[in-house]
């Protein structure tokens, strides 16, 4: 199987397809714009100012608890 076709393959399983198009599609553009060398900060602005543009909905950086065996760890994991 040659690479585009399970691309292809890849790609009709998706089952939020206009969704995934227009979220790649303004990553995309954060890069074509800024490209490679700044710090992860300025792309997430970046990437929230796009996602307002496009109307995606979106919760930047939300906070998760670490679960580790029994425990819940000090520290917090932002996504």
């Amino acid at each position: 199987m040659y690479s585009w076709q399970k691309k292809n393959e890849i790609m009709s399983k998706l089952i939020y397809k206009k969704e995934s198009y227009s979220i790649v599609g303004a990553l995309f553009e954060v890069y074509n714009n800024l490209g490679s060398g700044f710090s992860e900060i300025v792309y997430k602005d970046a990437i929230e100012y796009e996602f307002k543009q496009l109307k995606i909905p979106f919760v930047r950086e939300r906070e998760y608890n670490v679960n580790y065996k029994e425990i819940i760890l000090n520290h917090r994991f932002l996504c």
